[in-house]
C-alpha cells in the first residue's frame, strides 16, 4: 500500500500559503483586453499504446468584470474532437474584501451529442508568506444534461505557492458525483516562467475513484 506520509507532507507546506495570481483566473477577473492561452497534450501512463490527447484552452478578459473562453479537446486515437465547451464568467466587484468571488456559466458538449450547461460559484484568496506567494482557488458546479435534466455535481479545489518569481507548483483536487458514480482526481503540478507572459507547465493526474489510472500532461501557456 502506498505511504500517505508525501502528500500529507505536500498538503501541510500548500496550506501554510498565503497572494499570487494563478495562470488560470478562475475567482479573479482576467484583465480588461488580458488574453491566456494554453496549448497542452497528455498522455495515458498506464496505456502507452495509445495516441496523446491534445487541447487548447483560452480565456479573454472582455471587461474588467467579465472574462469570457472556451476550451477544445481533439482525440489523435480516433481523429476526433473528443470535448468542447464555452463559458461566461461574472466576477463579484471586491469592495476591499480579501476573497475574489464569481458566477460562471459554461455551455459543453460536441456537435450531435448531449448538451451539458455547468452552472458555477467560485472563490479565491491569496495569500504571503516567508516561503512566497500562494493563493486557494475553489469551485462548485452543478453539470445538467439540457437532453433529459440528468443533474451532476463537481467540486474543484486548487492551492498554490510562488516561491520564486519564475517557478509556481500547484496542487489540485477535482471531485464529481452523479446519480452512478463518484470521481475523484488528484493533480500536482508545476510551471517555470520562460521568460514574461511564457510558461511551461507540467501536471500529474492521478485518478483514485472509481478506478486508478494516471495521465501526464504538457503544456504552453501564453499570456498577452
Amino acid at each position: 500500500m502506498c505511504s500517505l506520509a508525501p502528500l500529507r507532507a505536500a498538503l501541510t507546506v500548500i496550506l501554510t500559503l498565503l497572494w499570487a495570481m494563478p495562470a488560470f483566473s478562475g475567482a479573479w477577473p482576467r484583465g480588461d483586453g488580458d488574453v491566456f492561452l494554453s496549448f497542452h497534450t497528455s498522455q495515458e501512463t498506464d496505456r502507452f499504446d495509445t495516441y496523446p490527447l491534445v487541447s487548447l484552452y483560452a480565456e479573454y478578459g472582455l471587461t474588467a468584470a467579465w472574462t469570457i473562453g472556451g476550451k477544445a479537446e481533439y482525440d489523435t486515437q480516433n481523429l476526433v474532437f473528443s470535448q468542447g465547451e464555452v463559458f461566461a464568467r461574472w466576477h463579484f466587484p471586491s469592495n476591499n474584501s480579501p476573497y475574489a468571488k464569481a458566477l460562471s456559466l459554461t455551455v459543453s458538449g460536441l456537435e450531435g451529442e448531449d448538451l451539458h450547461l455547468v452552472p458555477a460559484f467560485h472563490m479565491g484568496r491569496g495569500f504571503e508568506t516567508k516561503l512566497g506567494g500562494g493563493w486557494f482557488d475553489a469551485k462548485l458546479n452543478a453539470d445538467i444534461s439540457i437532453t433529459d435534466g440528468a443533474a451532476g455535481y463537481g467540486l474543484f479545489a486548487q492551492v498554490g505557492l510562488k516561491p520564486t518569481d519564475r517557478l509556481m507548483t500547484m496542487l489540485s483536487i477535482d471531485v464529481f458525483t452523479d446519480d452512478s458514480e463518484t470521481f475523484a482526481k488528484i493533480m500536482p503540478a508545476v510551471a517555470w516562467q520562460l521568460r514574461k507572459g511564457h510558461h511551461v507547465h507540467l501536471e500529474w493526474t492521478q485518478t483514485v475513484t472509481p478506478t486508478q489510472n494516471s495521465k501526464v500532461s504538457l503544456g504552453y501557456w501564453l499570456e498577452f
